[in-house]
C-alpha cells in the first residue's frame, strides 16, 4: 500500500505552517483552553513503545487528529446542552508499526524530512521526489485499481471510563474497544467517507441542523455529523464497525 500524494503535500503544508498555528493559538487563547478531566489523567506517551496488545510498536500520530479530536470535545463541554448525555472525554491518536526495520526506517526518514521542512529549498524536493524521501510510501502516480482492491485498513478505538457516575473518581473499571475497518484507505475509504459525510449532513432534519448553526460557524467533523445517520450509511457501504464492552477486573 502506499498513500495518496495529495496526503503527502498536505502534510508538508501543514508541518511547515504549525508555527503559524501555535502563534494564531496563542493569540486566540485556545490554548488555554482545556478539557476538563474525569477520572485519572490520560498519559500521552512520546516516541515509540512496544504494545504485547497490538503486537506492534505504537507511536503518536503526527497528523492533526488528536487536536481536531480536542476541539470536538471542547465544543461539547462549552455547549453542554448540545448533548446531554455525553460528558467531554480526554483523547490521543497514535499508530503502530510492525517491525524494528520499520521503526529505524521511519525515524530516519522522519529525521530527514523535519530537516528538510526547515528551508524553502528542502519542502521542494519532498514534493518532487516523494518516493525517494519516503522509501515508497508516496509517489506522484496514482496505484493501478487492482492493486486497490487488495488493501484493506483497521482503526482500534480504546476507551475507559465508569460503568456508572457512582465510580467516579475511583479507578477506571470499564473499557470499550471498537473496531473500525474498510477498504483501502488513501482512494477508495476517503472518497466514500466524504461521499457519504455530505449525503448525511445535507439530509439532516432540519429542526436540529438550524440548533446546530446556532451554536458556532465552522465546526469540528465530528461535530458536523453529529446525530447524523453516517454510520449507518457507511456500514451499507462495507465498512465494518464492531463494538466490544467488558468491565475491567
Amino acid at each position: 500500500m502506499r498513500g495518496n500524494y495529495a496526503t503527502w503535500w498536505s502534510l508538508i503544508e501543514s508541518v511547515a505552517s504549525a508555527s503559524d498555528f501555535r502563534k494564531w493559538r496563542k493569540t486566540t487563547g485556545c490554548n488555554e483552553k482545556h478539557v476538563k478531566v474525569i477520572g485519572p489523567k490520560l498519559e500521552k506517551q512520546q516516541g515509540f513503545r512496544w504494545k504485547e496488545r497490538f503486537s506492534a510498536w505504537v507511536t503518536p500520530f503526527m497528523g492533526a487528529d488528536a487536536s481536531v479530536m480536542k476541539r470536538t470535545q471542547l465544543f461539547l463541554q462549552d455547549n453542554p446542552s448540545y448533548d446531554k448525555s455525553l460528558s467531554a472525554i480526554q483523547t490521543a491518536a497514535y499508530f503502530q508499526v510492525e517491525t524494528r526495520k520499520n521503526v529505524f526506517l521511519f525515524s530516519l526518514f522522519g529525521a530527514i524530512f523535519f530537516i528538510l521542512m526547515k528551508f524553502a529549498f528542502g519542502r521542494k524536493l519532498l514534493l518532487d521526489f516523494p518516493q525517494f524521501f519516503t522509501y515508497g510510501a508516496f509517489q506522484k502516480t496514482p496505484p493501478k485499481e487492482e492493486d486497490l482492491e487488495h488493501v484493506v485498513f483497521q482503526s482500534t478505538f480504546i476507551g475507559k471510563g465508569y460503568s456508572d457516575k457512582s465510580k467516579v473518581g475511583g479507578p477506571e473499571n470499564l473499557e470499550v474497544l471498537t473496531l473500525f475497518s474498510g477498504p483501502e484507505p488513501g482512494y477508495l475509504a476517503t472518497s466514500r467517507i466524504l461521499i457519504h459525510s455530505y449525503r448525511a449532513v445535507t439530509t439532516f432534519n432540519e429542526a436540529q441542523q438550524e440548533e446546530k448553526d446556532k451554536k458556532t460557524g465552522v465546526l469540528t467533523p465530528g461535530i458536523a455529523v453529529w446525530g447524523t445517520d453516517l454510520l449507518t450509511r457507511l456500514r451499507s457501504s462495507g465498512f465494518v464497525i464492531h463494538v466490544k464492552k467488558y468491565t475491567q477486573i
